[in-house]
């Protein structure tokens, strides 16, 4: 089964290979750029619920690149906080 239809199926399972696949890489980019490692966790948390909603709403390219795609949510999130 793939990662999208897990996280349409089983929910949880699917967040937590999205954590598995992407977490590492970018909390230390976030944490590289100035933010605490609770802050990190956070945007990611916000990031990861955007994308099971978009994967529900059927609103998401299966082709995307997940951390690429993580990491554009997270700098939307924190554009208007810089």
């Amino acid at each position: 089964m793939s990662l999208w239809n897990t996280l349409k199926e089983t929910e949880r399972e699917g967040i937590e290979e999205v954590y598995k696949m992407a977490y590492y890489t970018i909390a230390n980019q976030l944490i590289e750029n100035g933010y605490k490692e609770a802050q990190a966790r956070e945007l990611f948390q916000q990031a990861v619920v955007f994308l099971v909603h978009q994967v529900k709403e059927n609103d998401f390219d299966p082709n995307t690149d997940l951390t690429l795609y993580l990491s554009t949510v997270i700098k939307g999130l924190t554009k208007d906080k810089q």
